[in-house]
């Protein structure tokens, strides 16, 4: 795999006064004779002011530090890399609670391997597979517009009101040295296909529709990681959004030598408990470990990202 050919990343600051989005790509080593892989993470700040970007890259760079430490399995190594960004940010604040008072992250982390694409997701930074001409959102959304579309369908509100409702870009989760209440974590690896695009993003994304994202990238399909992700982003930069939000779109190509080569970590360890929550928009839920127990993200909105 090379850089800018197979993945890349490009961000835009929008117009917002700085950028709050940090992102990343390390290659995943296995054991000898077995192929590597791409890890990606992509955080989304808040906070204000500098606490937004100190956020972002502290959870970042933790969650990479922690998540090669060790060789089990991706399931235990998500795991301990978000304990690891969220009591990272716990320590921070606590240390200066002044400065740094009610800073967090999202947190969007993918692994793609010849195993498949996994990941783990808090809070709303999308992941979407574009396959076959056909893009599709994977990770749940933990802001509250899956509550005011459910509130919509029930006829709660309208659609009018759903789309204009202050709520629409809250959070429900997010990495903030508490609990996380909502987190998606898939327990099984989704199989990647020749001529899959694999695109990771903060929610500046969403200035676009799906639609719109998908059409963006079925322009440029066929072009190297780079082009592609700069084409995104000039897509929402196009869309000339007065308030247009920090972006960040990351691509990732697998190559079609490097889908069904050989790949393992070293000798399997236990799965963490794992709660199923059907009744939530997230595929599982968990609770990490953390500095701070005494309130749950989830209990209460989060600041805007």
């Amino acid at each position: 795999m090379t850089a800018e050919i197979d993945f890349a990343g490009r961000q835009s600051v929008g117009k917002r006064a700085e950028q709050e989005d940090t992102y990343a790509f390390s290659e995943i080593p296995a054991r000898p004779g077995a192929a590597t892989g791409v890890l990606l993470v992509v955080a989304d700040g808040m906070g204000g002011h500098s606490a937004g970007h100190r956020g972002s890259e502290m959870a970042v760079r933790n969650f990479v530090r922690a998540f090669h430490q060790g060789g089990e399995t991706m399931h235990e190594r998500f795991t301990r890399a978000l304990d690891a960004a969220n009591e990272a940010i716990a320590a921070a604040v606590e240390a200066d609670p002044v400065h740094l008072d009610g800073m967090g992250t999202t947190l969007l982390a993918v692994a793609a391997t010849p195993l498949g694409l996994e990941w783990v997701s808090v809070g709303d930074s999308p992941l979407y597979l574009w396959r076959r001409g056909r893009l599709r959102r994977l990770n749940a959304d933990h802001s509250f517009r899956p509550v005011l579309h459910e509130k919509v369908a029930s006829g709660e509100m309208t659609q009018e009101q759903a789309e204009t409702s202050s709520l629409r870009t809250r959070l429900r989760a997010a990495v903030n040295g508490h609990e996380i209440a909502l987190v998606d974590m898939p327990r099984t690896p989704l199989p990647l296909l020749e001529g899959d695009i694999v695109l990771a993003g903060s929610d500046g994304l969403q200035t676009l529709s799906d639609e719109a994202i998908g059409e963006a990238v079925a322009r440029s399909a066929d072009a190297e990681a780079s082009s592609l992700a700069v084409h995104v982003v000039q897509a929402v930069l196009d869309a000339q959004q007065p308030k247009q939000d920090n972006t960040t779109a990351a691509i990732f190509k697998p190559p079609a030598d490097w889908l069904f080569a050989p790949f393992a970590f070293a000798a399997p360890a236990p799965e963490p408990e794992i709660v199923v929550d059907d009744s939530a928009n997230t595929t599982q839920r968990i609770v990490p470990r953390s500095l701070r127990s005494s309130s749950q993200a989830g209990d209460h909105p989060a600041p805007d990202p």
